[in-house]
């Protein structure tokens, strides 16, 4: 379980990010279930650009439980949020659940990652948990499908 910061770096690039909103907003009732919290209950809700070396790689939206990262509208959110999350907050993800689909960007998305509208991209839906198994983060990211590629070992276990 890498951020975006992690994985750019890991490829030789510098991360950065391009905050395009951040919001404090009631949770609804299916991000509430998701974050196992109350419809009422607080979320920071941040739209991000993430690049590395300059160039747009990714539309980063994520939604936080506002009780667990007070304050987080007032963190230099240009830097790697779980680094944020850690050092701040003493939240550590510790796994998640996620789906990888193929799609494509509309206008919106394209002009953010500077690619034709329609070209292919990478939707991945993120839930991160701590050690407690507890909701930390659900995440949605739009991948530009030029410029990244996903990378994993894999493992036959014996029988």
């Amino acid at each position: 379980l890498t951020g975006f910061s992690e994985d750019m770096a890991a490829r030789g690039l510098r991360p950065s990010s391009r905050l395009l909103t951040i919001s404090h907003v009631s949770a609804g009732a299916a991000l509430g279930q998701e974050l196992v919290l109350s419809p009422e209950e607080m979320v920071f809700h941040l739209e991000r650009v993430r690049m590395a070396d300059g160039i747009p790689m990714c539309l980063e939206t994520i939604d936080l439980p506002a009780h667990l990262t007070p304050g987080l509208d007032h963190q230099p959110l240009e830097r790697s949020l779980y680094e944020i999350l850690s050092t701040v907050y003493g939240i550590e993800l510790f796994e998640a659940d996620q789906v990888i689909s193929p799609t494509v960007v509309n206008q919106a998305q394209a002009d953010l990652l500077r690619v034709p509208v329609h070209s292919p991209a990478l939707i991945v839906k993120r839930i991160g948990y701590d050690k407690r198994r507890r909701p930390i983060e659900r995440a949605m990211s739009i991948y530009r499908g030029d410029r990244y590629d996903i990378r994993m070992t894999v493992r036959r276990n014996p029988i």
